[in-house]
């Protein structure tokens, strides 16, 4: 299992995913490392009970993708990989073994947690979807382009099919089996934003271009893993990752203040309820 880090998010997250981890039976055995996509001089510290998980750097390019491949790469040799960003958390036990079970199918290259609804469509109707779409970083020999035309260039320079339609899963969590993994040469490491986000695309494509299937660990998204960003509609959505943050404990309270909210409620309407049957009572 690879996690990514940057290192320019605080630690909290990361330590969440950890504990959440250890939290919920996998089901299956497995080893973990970190890999950090390192801006600062000093190193990532883990508390102690944490501290034998190995930690590798890289220069921060290619995003989460690009730590991901790193850690294919340094640890090779493995029968089957899990990439998680930071920012994931565990939600359910046997949550490895779902995605091994998923990764059973011959048919099957690619298993994630949440396709893009959003580019289930042909590369035309996305292009007229996203027309006043700007995002940074997108251009062609310096001029500035539609999304689409932006990343179908980048798969015109990489040698991948784009295929009919822009499906694809988001690059939170995904598991491959190694060998898919080597046909498919690792991962593309974009060097900008824009090249990031084909990158992404990409790796659905590159597995589909070996008649391979890529899908969802399970007919409903994030069943096993979720990620604090799980709310975007696409990748690409405007994310500042060095500034943007939410804490896990956060997004714990919110359940739990609406848990309490919608049990006030309830109290409510069965306090009327019974009152309604006192006043009957002849």
């Amino acid at each position: 299992m690879v996690i990514s880090y940057y290192d320019r998010r605080p630690i909290h997250s990361l330590l969440a995913l950890i504990r959440s981890i250890a939290d919920y039976p996998a089901g299956a055995d497995f080893d973990l490392c970190i890999v950090v996509n390192k801006t600062k001089e000093k190193d990532l510290v883990l508390p102690g009970n944490y501290s034998h998980i190995p930690v590798t750097y890289r220069h921060n390019m290619g995003m989460n993708i690009g730590a991901w491949d790193y850690g294919w790469r340094v640890h090779s040799g493995y029968r089957d990989y899990l990439f998680l960003q930071d920012e994931c958390y565990v939600i359910r036990a046997h949550w490895l073994a779902a995605f091994l079970k998923a990764s059973e199918d011959p048919d099957v290259g690619l298993v994630g947690e949440s396709m893009s609804k959003l580019w289930n469509r042909s590369w035309s109707e996305l292009r007229h979807i996203l027309q006043n779409d700007s995002l940074p970083e997108h251009s062609i020999n310096g001029k500035a382009v539609n999304r689409v035309d932006c990343y179908l260039n980048y798969f015109r320079e990489n040698g991948v099919e784009p295929g009919m339609m822009g499906t694809h899963l988001r690059s939170v969590v995904w598991f491959l089996p190694g060998s898919v993994l080597k046909k498919i040469g690792g991962f593309l490491i974009g060097r900008n934003y824009g090249e990031c986000i084909a990158a992404e695309i990409a790796t659905s494509k590159k597995v589909e271009q070996m008649s391979l299937r890529v899908t969802q660990v399970d007919y409903e998204e994030f069943s096993f893993i979720r990620h604090l960003e799980y709310n975007q509609d696409y990748p690409g959505t405007p994310y500042a990752h060095d500034v943007k943050y939410v804490d896990y404990a956060s997004v714990r309270r919110l359940l739990e203040s609406k848990e309490n909210e919608l049990w006030q409620l309830l109290k409510l309407k069965l306090f009327k309820l019974a009152l309604g049957r006192v006043k009957r009572v002849p």
